[in-house]
């Protein structure tokens, strides 16, 4: 048997593209009926916060029911725990709609019988994984989300943790280790991975999902015909011309595009960003210009009033939130008064 690992949907992030919304889960679910797949295991953070609106409790309801001949396992994450003393609460209401909903099935802290394969999901607190098995003859998946024991996040250095992975997979006599929370593929051990954020919460997100087959744990990786969210960074100035024909070389068309320039505040003001985005929002689904001003030549912003547009003054402030000088961020938005969202703020 064989069957979808995915992690990290984060529904309901801010800045999660309406793209993803409308076409990740939906691809994802056409691309298990393709191959055969009737099952989707979902190694945390399904939604980005533990509280959830409607809309995007609706949305994802709408998927589950729209794909009855699919099951998903949930697991908690980080984002969306679960705690099975609150109703209604993050993964809880498909834990309680569970009578209603036979596709679905949220697995708590322990061990969960299915068919053909038991889910083991580890604590909080990993180090402490001696969690009560089922002796039922089935195939072992350990599931966990977090960063392992041995990781070098900051360099993401894998490399130190495949000797607690194995001792893992070993205690449980797991075929595979299912991780979630590190946005990006990475491969601990041949029967471990990190599969990627499916819908690319951020920019600097990866797009993966794997197929996983539950008799061997040998798994591959899934591509799914979904726009990617692209970043690349522009060091020193550059003509605008000359910034478009590199972008379009270097850039596939119907990808979401974020560019970065490194420019001090007075050069970023005279980049010509209306002509930028014109030239390309026909080629890509998203085009997002922002600054990470160089420290030494990052100046105090003083007043913002003279921006008429919520949408103006959002990319903006998205120079003031880059800005990596900390103590200029502070005292920039400490003095910043004008609109936001068409609301007048006494400051940030």
């Amino acid at each position: 048997m064989k069957i979808f690992h995915t992690a990290d949907w984060h529904l309901g992030a801010q800045n999660q593209p309406s793209e993803y919304k409308e076409l990740a889960l939906p691809k994802l679910c056409e691309e298990a009926r393709v191959r055969g797949i009737n099952t989707v295991l979902v190694a945390g953070d399904v939604f980005d916060k533990p509280s959830p609106n409607q809309v995007t409790k609706d949305y994802l309801l709408s998927i589950l029911t729209g794909y009855p001949d699919i099951n998903f396992i949930f697991t908690p994450g980080n984002h969306d725990y679960a705690d099975k003393t609150k109703s209604y609460h993050s993964l809880n209401t498909y834990a309680l709609l569970g009578p209603f909903l036979h596709n679905v099935k949220v697995c708590y802290e322990g061990c969960s019988c299915f068919d053909e394969f038991n889910i083991i999901v580890l604590p909080d607190n990993v180090l402490k994984y001696d969690t009560p098995t089922v002796d039922n003859g089935r195939k072992n998946i350990v599931v966990w989300h977090g960063v392992l024991p041995g990781s070098v996040v900051e360099r993401m250095d894998f490399s130190g943790c495949s000797k607690f992975a194995t001792e893992v997979m070993e205690h449980f006599n797991a075929v595979y280790f299912a991780l979630g929370d590190i946005h990006r593929p990475v491969k601990i051990l041949d029967t471990c991975w990190y599969p990627g954020a499916l819908t690319q919460k951020t920019y600097g997100c990866v797009r993966g999902l794997r197929e996983v087959d539950t008799e061997t744990g040998e798994s591959e990786e899934v591509e799914l015909n979904l726009p990617s969210r692209v970043s690349i960074s522009i060091k020193g100035a550059v003509d605008e011309d000359t910034l478009i024909h590199r972008i379009r070389k270097k850039v596939v068309e119907g990808s979401l595009l974020k560019v970065k320039f490194n420019l001090p505040l007075s050069a970023w003001s005279s980049v010509n960003k209306k002509k930028i985005k014109e030239e390309l929002i026909g080629s890509y689904k998203e085009v997002v210009l922002c600054n990470d001003p160089a420290p030494e030549n990052t100046s105090k912003r003083k007043n913002i009033d003279k921006f008429s547009s919520a949408r103006t003054i959002r990319e903006e402030l998205r120079i003031i939130v880059d800005t990596n000088d900390y103590q200029n961020k502070v005292e920039v938005l400490s003095s910043c008064t004008g609109y936001f969202k068409g609301e007048k703020k006494n400051g940030l």
